[in-house]
């Protein structure tokens, strides 16, 4: 191995100091967000999110569905077992952006089913998720139905919730809510406020 020079001493050493440097401000930067959170600007992914949507979204006021039904055990294990019509794959729509300390890597993945029961007038959808980052204290995940034409309009399906370690999604409805054909999860913090916030997975039902 090479002797270093008297010369190149005093160089390399600065390097090395410059390089521990450069490495603990951005372990820094990156404890911060995870601490105390802090609102990135970051660009949407068009190939995955629709235009419309990414526009609209965020200024829509949530229709109420007044016919939902609520959740217990039995209606979970029943949507479970449903024979789905509808099926969409979500896919990340962040870039792998910081998000308030969440941060997904681009790899967020969802698959979504639905089905509306005419026998049993009702609507069912069922859907899980991978990749989702783990969320901060204050904050959750938010499932919504949108519909693009020939009204703009969106429906929350509540907070996307673990079960058995896995994130989960479920809604059930006496509405027939098949005309929204569009699926999109939000990142929300606790504040009230019932519109969406940081758009990051979406997908277009499709037939199955």
């Amino acid at each position: 191995m090479k002797k270093l020079s008297m010369l190149e001493f005093p160089i390399v050493a600065v390097l090395l100091l410059l390089g521990l440097y450069m490495a603990m401000t951005g372990y820094q930067q990156v404890n911060t967000y995870m601490e105390h959170g802090k609102n990135q600007p970051f660009k949407t992914n068009f190939k995955y999110a629709d235009k419309v949507i990414a526009a609209r979204l965020l200024t829509a006021k949530p229709t109420i569905d007044p016919l939902s039904i609520k959740v217990d055990q039995t209606v979970f294990e029943k949507a479970y077992l449903s024979n789905f019509t509808y099926m969409t794959e979500l896919y990340d729509v962040t870039i792998g952006k910081d998000m308030d300390g969440h941060i997904t890597e681009g790899k967020t993945h969802a698959i979504i089913k639905s089905h509306y029961d005419d026998l049993k007038k009702q609507y069912v959808l069922y859907g899980t998720f991978t990749g989702m980052p783990k969320l901060r204290e204050g904050y959750y995940y938010e499932g919504w139905l949108v519909r693009k034409e020939p009204n703009f309009s969106i429906i929350s399906t509540g907070k996307v919730v673990l079960i058995d370690e896995e994130f989960t999604s479920v809604y059930v409805s006496v509405t027939n809510l098949s005309d929204y054909d569009y699926f999109v999860v939000t990142l929300e913090h606790n504040d009230g406020d019932p519109k969406p916030e940081v758009e990051i997975l979406e997908g277009q039902f499709t037939k199955i």
